[in-house]
């Protein structure tokens, strides 16, 4: 496992592959690597955004989010 800071340069999907992996355990290993085991406040507002449609699953992610990878 990596942790791994994002640029702003693609999105989560982007990442995955580069790393041949799933999204969904991105999302795991960060959750349960994070401080108190819950999303920093970045992360989870950008999830959230996804969520809601605000945010669309092929744009980029923002920069500075703390990400836990296989």
């Amino acid at each position: 496992m990596i942790e791994h800071t994002t640029a702003g340069k693609m999105s989560l999907a982007e990442l995955a592959d580069g790393h041949k992996c799933q999204p969904s355990a991105i999302l795991r290993l960060t959750a349960e690597h994070s401080p108190g085991a819950a999303y920093p406040a970045n992360v989870a507002a950008y999830i959230n955004g996804v969520f809601r449609g605000t945010i669309a699953t092929t744009d980029h992610m923002p920069a500075g989010l703390r990400l836990y990878l296989p």
